[in-house]
């Protein structure tokens, strides 16, 4: 009967042993749950962000085309400017030039020598 006893506290050792692996085994379960649950959020975080840059890409390029051509009708006004300035300059120098040919011809009429502009009170 002593022998009975010792095979009882081996059994009821078992039982321990096996009830720890059990309780073991559930919270390593609850763990791989918490962390598959936690992987599973990551990568619906990561498709979202994905989406985001995807769309912003897109904007991106978008802002970059507009601006790529708004550059291009900048430089062509500006060139359309300088060329308008240009062909001012030259209408005013042919004005001044037309002046001082009607103010010579006027001076040349009336027997005057000095230029009109240069001529004292």
């Amino acid at each position: 009967q002593i022998g009975d006893g010792g095979r009882t506290d081996s059994v009821h050792a078992l039982q321990k042993e096996l009830e720890q692996a059990q309780s073991d085994l559930m919270e390593e379960r609850s763990k791989s749950w918490e962390l598959q649950a936690h992987v599973n959020t990551l990568q619906h975080d990561l498709k979202a962000l994905r989406r985001t840059f995807e769309t912003q890409g897109k904007q991106l390029d978008s802002t970059l085309k507009t601006l790529s051509e708004k550059e291009a009708l900048l430089t062509e006004a500006q060139l359309a400017v300088q060329q308008h300035k240009r062909s001012l300059r030259d209408q005013q120098w042919e004005l001044k030039t037309l002046r001082e040919e009607v103010q010579l011809r006027r001076n040349n009429r009336s027997g005057r020598s000095t230029p009109v502009h240069a001529a004292s009170p």
